[in-house]
């Protein structure tokens, strides 16, 4: 790590008492970024699916793309009768579980008294390897993780309140976090927010002249049709095999999706950061802390590993660290 990294780092992490120890990056993030971290468990399973080399292949890997399946996983509800009063985002719900387990989990927004269709993010541990015991969103079902998951129906606790409530299994446990995510939220979270446009968003966005270009591309290859509506460089995937289909989807996804998001992470810790205030700086911490599962445990990693050992580099100089 460089000089300028390390005082980085120091700089934002003064102060900060709580850690986690589960990325071993020679960086110890100061906040819990294991859901973020696997986010990389869709790109996996985009490649192996588009590494078949199938036509089912491919669709299952644009549901994984789309519609996720391991990062944020969260239930939407239906219950029999309103919410008693508002509830705040964050408030503790409770029920049991497909497996007849007790399952835990927190309002996902901020809703009024008498509202119905409810969204419960599932809470996570610190386990890398078994953070979350819920995981459908587009998942292939041999990868899909349903035991954890809310039962379809029955009693449920909200901030202390019990209700009565259905949900499909199947298709209402979905996620709020994707690969696709990254693009279709560039505008917003890169251009359109305090302190934008970002340089390097803003670099590529006018080059090809859509804020969304690298889900443009990736939705393209996966579809196996044209890119449409660029400044430049309109390609044309109609004229591709499945292998080099298969390249530009998983390529693009990791390079140019997630990592363009790695480096607007950055930039949000250093707009996060308030001069002089080490000690009220806990979303520059967590902007900080996300960078590092989103940029070392991404499957471009394993990516360029083998490339840079094949044309004599140094992994340490050539690739991000692994786990």
């Amino acid at each position: 790590m460089t000089p300028l990294k390390t005082l980085g780092l120091a700089a934002l992490l003064k102060g900060v008492s709580a850690s986690y120890d589960y990325i071993g990056l020679g960086y110890e993030p100061k906040s819990n970024v294991v859901d973020r971290l696997t986010i990389d468990l869709d790109q996996q399973s985009l490649s192996n699916l588009v590494g078949l080399q199938t036509t089912e292949g491919f669709a299952d890997a644009e549901r994984v793309y789309k519609d996720g399946g391991n990062s944020k996983s969260y239930a939407v509800i239906e219950l029999d009768s309103g919410l008693s009063s508002a509830v705040a985002k964050g408030a503790p719900v409770s029920a049991m579980s497909v497996d007849g387990d007790a399952v835990t989990g927190v309002m996902y927004q901020d809703y009024s008294a008498g509202e119905t269709n409810i969204k419960i993010q599932y809470d996570i541990s610190d386990d890398a390897t078994n953070h979350v015991k819920c995981k459908i969103g587009g998942l292939p079902m041999a990868e899909q993780v349903e035991g954890g998951c809310f039962q379809g129906g029955g009693e449920i606790t909200i901030d202390n309140e019990a209700y009565t409530y259905n949900y499909n299994v199947q298709t209402d446990n979905q996620n709020g976090r994707t690969l696709r995510g990254f693009s279709t939220a560039a505008k917003k979270k890169m251009y359109d927010c305090e302190n934008c446009p970002y340089p390097e968003h803003n670099a590529f966005f006018e080059y090809y002249g859509i804020h969304d270009y690298g889900d443009q591309w990736v939705s393209a290859a996966l579809d196996g049709t044209a890119v449409s509506g660029f400044n430049n460089y309109n390609a044309n995937f109609n004229s591709y095999g499945l292998e080099g289909r298969a390249e530009a989807a998983k390529k693009g996804s990791a390079y140019v999706n997630v990592h363009m998001y790695v480096i607007r992470e950055f930039r949000d810790a250093i707009d996060d950061c308030k001069a002089g205030k080490f000690k009220d700086n806990d979303d520059a911490v967590l902007a900080w802390d996300e960078v590092s599962p989103f940029h070392s445990e991404s499957v471009f990693v394993s990516l360029c590993r083998p490339r840079a050992e094949q044309h004599g580099g140094k992994l340490t100089d050539s690739c991000p660290p692994q786990f």
